[in-house]
């Protein structure tokens, strides 16, 4: 019989199919770092892209991105060695004077209206 804690491991191993990281730039390009999984193991690259006009799947011209390079290819045995390849690739371009986005894509979360100590009363006319 299999031990449960070994089988957990497995199951979040065998999820992990990719790991991204973006930095950006004053001007709107951005600097992707990847970790993919292949057959033998993760693909592990850097590209960088501008942004540019591009067209969807119904023929639609959106705001988007355009690869413009790609480099620093290195093939990682396992899902933390790739990732460990993404965060030292992000940890170089920080460096170098790109930023890291506030949130996912983008995202700010709006400043709390509230906390606990002054949650809102509710209505009871």
């Amino acid at each position: 019989m299999q031990n449960i804690e070994q089988t957990a491991v497995t199951t979040v191993d065998a999820a992990a199919k990719s790991y991204i990281r973006t930095v950006v730039d004053v001007k709107g390009n951005r600097l992707q770092a990847i970790s993919i999984q292949v057959k033998n193991g993760f693909s592990c690259y850097v590209i960088n892209q501008q942004p540019a006009k591009v067209t969807n799947k119904k023929g639609v011209e959106v705001d988007g991105f355009k690869t413009v390079a790609s480099g620093a290819r290195t093939h990682k045995p396992d899902y933390e060695a790739g990732k460990a390849f993404v965060e030292n690739a992000i940890k170089i371009a920080v460096k170098d004077g790109w930023t890291v986005p506030e949130g996912p894509r983008g995202f700010v979360a709006a400043p709390d209206a509230f906390d606990l100590k002054t949650l809102p009363k509710p209505v009871t006319k």
